[in-house]
């Protein structure tokens, strides 16, 4: 359990963790515009 918290204090973890929620973030923006769009295009059909 000692060893697991030690890990997880070394910043390249905190790094790969900021990149997931950056990726995490541009998809759901995405995934928004996405659904914005495709109501949209379903009501001017």
């Amino acid at each position: 359990m000692a060893d697991m918290k030690r890990l997880g204090n070394k910043p390249g973890k905190q790094l790969k963790e900021s990149h997931f929620w950056i990726a995490a973030t541009l998809f759901g923006i995405f995934a928004v515009i996405y659904v914005i769009w495709w109501l949209l295009d379903s009501i001017i059909k």
